[in-house]
């Protein structure tokens, strides 16, 4: 159907990513050099089976900011050219310590994509037990296909899944959740009831103190008459 410019205007696009499989890289400098530039014949043994799958590539940095360095740019443009690839995100994982005695790490995440030259951020969801179903969840291996992997997963599988491929983790924390809520729901009824109740008594209370200082006002008037007479 047509649209008029006025309506096309109020258009807006959105796409979104969704990231289940990734290619693990256990060292750096893995299919690119400290310029930025491709070992095309490393980055073609690495993604011989899913080449026309890649959305995108990711890195792991310490005590750094969550912006993309001037190499990473350049690498980011071969990788879109030799993948033939507009549009391509990075993402970003960088980790610091919270305490002086590094005991405690926390762990950021930025999704970035290159347009016009220009680095935009891309919001990011991740999903976790509490956000998305159990159907939603990948039961089959990701990057490792080994034949010992697979025995393994063969061998254990029956103690996390059900029959029917469904977790079972994640049916017995559903089950905590929604008896959680229960309870919860329980205990807000019983509260809101005693602030209630508490409310009441506050209010008679009040009314109490008003009759009482009525009182006591009108014997302070009465005091005086008798006096007099």
């Amino acid at each position: 159907d047509a649209l008029p410019i006025s309506q096309i205007e109020d258009v807006a696009v959105f796409y979104t990513i969704d990231i289940q499989k990734h290619v693990p890289c256990h060292r750096p400098f893995s299919f690119y050099n400290s310029a930025g530039d491709l070992n095309e014949q490393a980055l073609k043994g690495m993604l011989s089976s899913c080449k026309k799958k890649v959305i995108g590539w990711y890195k792991l940095r310490r005590n750094s900011d969550q912006t993309m360095t001037y190499r990473e740019r350049i690498l980011h443009k071969n990788l879109e050219c030799h993948l033939s690839r507009e549009g391509l995100v990075f993402l970003l994982l960088t980790s610091s310590r919270t305490t002086d005695c590094s005991s405690t790490h926390k762990v950021e995440y930025a999704l970035h994509k290159l347009q016009d030259g220009i680095v935009q951020r891309v919001s990011m969801m991740v999903d976790n037990l509490g956000m998305v179903e159990q159907h939603g969840y990948r039961t089959g291996s990701g990057s490792s296909v080994s034949v010992g992997f697979c025995q393994a997963v063969k061998k254990h599988r029956a103690e996390f899944f059900n029959e029917d491929d469904s977790l079972k983790e994640v049916l017995k924390i559903n089950s905590l959740y929604s008896s959680l809520q229960e309870t919860l729901k329980k205990t807000c009824v019983k509260v809101e009831a005693s602030e209630r109740s508490v409310e009441s008594l506050l209010t008679n209370i009040n009314e109490l103190k008003q009759e009482i200082a009525k009182k006591k006002d009108l014997q302070k008037q009465q005091i005086p008459g008798d006096r007099k007479s």
